[in-house]
C-alpha cells in the first residue's frame, strides 16, 4: 500500500527529471504558451478589439 502512495511522487520526479534534460526547449514552449494566454486573457478582460 505504502508503495502505490509514493508513485505519484515518483512520477512527478521523473517529470521534473525530463524538464531538466529538455530545460531550453521545454521553458521556450512554456514560456510561448503562458505569453499567449496571458495576452489572450488579458485582451478578453479589457474588451480590446
Amino acid at each position: 500500500m505504502s508503495s502505490s502512495t509514493q508513485q505519484p511522487e515518483r512520477l512527478v520526479r521523473m517529470m521534473v527529471m525530463m524538464m531538466v534534460k529538455l530545460n531550453t526547449v521545454h521553458m521556450r514552449v512554456l514560456y510561448l504558451y503562458f505569453r499567449l494566454f496571458y495576452t489572450r486573457m488579458y485582451v478578453l478582460n479589457n474588451d480590446y478589439t
